[in-house]
């Protein structure tokens, strides 16, 4: 009786313990060197070292994004590790949407947002670099907005990419980033007549105050798989904010 008390109390002590130990799943967020600023004209940050991944397969990275009046400044501050929900879960409450590519398509997008080989995910350190609006182009036409990045395997890519707004006029995908700032609808804010649901009233309102101006906040995620098919995501990480100007 006294040694079956004995290993009672053991294993008590070895489970306690082993709540101090690392979760069985760890996927490293990116790595921001400088986060942009309303002067900015890019967002931008490195592939991490995914040595350091514990029972995840990496796939990608994911981006999402939010716009903003520019009456107020974005923190990064929508993102709480004691909060139960779930990275998407927090970002969605939060009013922010997963960026698209244009071959994605409304109900089937393609995640993760951008997709890395196994060759060039173990080259560490190389930048992707997103360019929502590129200046340069003449209203109401303008340069396609992309991330872009050079891999050891894939050499340089550059895929287009998108808001996440169905483009119910044109029936092409999602609504590209220059048609918001060179074409934004002012009248209906609701699908499925081509609104744009990101842009509340009161942003609109804020822009034509404001000279047309608005804020674009975003955050990346590092995507992977346990197992075979269940995703796993890292804790965001704030790319910061730039300034866009609609032209109106």
């Amino acid at each position: 009786m006294r040694k079956l008390r004995i290993l009672v109390l053991l294993g008590a002590v070895l489970l306690e313990a082993g709540c101090g130990l690392p979760d069985s799943y760890f996927l490293v967020p990116p790595n921001v060197v400088t986060q942009a600023t309303q002067l900015s004209t890019t967002f931008s940050f490195s592939n991490p070292n995914h040595a350091n991944d514990i029972n995840v397969y990496f796939k990608g990275f994911d981006l999402y994004y939010k716009f903003y009046p520019d009456t107020v400044s974005p923190t990064g501050n929508d993102y709480d590790s004691t909060n139960p929900a779930d990275v998407v879960t927090q970002l969605l409450s939060k009013g922010f949407l997963p960026v698209c590519t244009a071959s994605d398509f409304p109900s089937n997008r393609a995640i993760p947002t951008i997709p890395i080989s196994a060759a060039d995910a173990a080259q560490t350190g190389f930048t992707i670099t997103i360019t929502p609006n590129p200046p340069g182009g003449t209203p109401p036409t303008a340069l396609l907005s992309t991330y872009s990045y050079t891999g050891v395997s894939s050499g340089f890519v550059s895929v287009e990419i998108r808001r996440n707004v169905p483009d119910y006029v044109s029936a092409n995908g999602y609504k590209t980033f220059s048609s918001i700032v060179y074409n934004p609808d002012l009248t209906n804010n609701y699908p499925p007549a081509g609104g744009d649901p990101e842009f509340t009233s009161a942003l609109y309102s804020a822009a034509s105050i404001h000279n047309g101006f608005t804020y674009l906040g975003m955050y990346a995620i590092s995507y992977g798989l346990t197992g075979s098919s269940t995703p796993s995501r890292s804790t965001p990480v704030w790319l910061g904010f730039l300034q866009l100007q609609i032209l109106q």
